[in-house]
């Protein structure tokens, strides 16, 4: 790290930021060259950041940017962002498969409770489709369903059977599981009279 100083500041600066600005001491410090600095000094912080966000979970680049900007300014922000991105180490794909991951861990979900998460997590819409149409490809979603309604249904065995039916098909569309997908589960698990007799 550089130190340097003007007047009562102090600026710290990485020696790769530094080497360019060729500064030396006792260097009359211009405007210009103080507004260099303190972009080089936002820069720097910026990317620590970053890296410390990306090393608890992959983040969507917009979600990113954000957050750089607010802090750092907007300039930082995308001078970070270009540099993860050709470095890989931030890409939409990633925080989609991610965000995925994280629905999962509580049993399948259908598209549409993804594509929702997705969205809130600021995914690119490209990315977001992407990972949506992936679900489909992979997931077959009557199977998934049910996946998601067996544990769900052994909690509601103490209601009577159209209460189980009205909840089940609640939750299950919570999950993001559509209409029809949840009237077949309903149907396979017994429950669809219970579900079309409910008030």
């Amino acid at each position: 790290m550089v130190q340097v100083r003007a007047g009562r500041r102090r600026f710290r600066l990485r020696r790769v930021d530094a080497a360019p600005m060729a500064l030396y001491e006792g260097m009359t410090l211009t405007d210009a060259v103080l507004e260099t600095i303190e972009q080089a000094v936002a820069t720097a912080k910026a990317l620590t950041a970053a890296q410390r966000m990306l090393a608890r979970r992959p983040m969507a680049i917009a979600t990113m940017r954000s957050r750089l900007g607010t802090r750092f300014g907007a300039d930082a922000a995308d001078t970070v962002i270009d540099a993860l991105t050709r470095q890989g180490l931030l890409n939409d794909d990633h925080a989609a498969a991610s965000v995925r991951r994280g629905l999962e861990r509580s049993g399948p979900v259908g598209p549409a409770r993804l594509a929702q998460a997705l969205h809130r997590h600021g995914i690119h819409p490209d990315a977001a489709q992407a990972a949506v149409n992936d679900l489909d490809q992979l997931q077959e979603p009557v199977a998934a369903a049910r996946e998601a309604a067996e544990p769900m249904l052994r909690g509601l065995a103490r209601h009577d059977r159209a209460t189980q039916a009205r909840r089940l098909a609640g939750r299950l569309a919570r999950r993001g599981f559509d209409h029809d997908t949840v009237r077949q589960v309903l149907d396979q698990l017994g429950l669809q009279d219970g579900y079309d007799a409910a008030p």
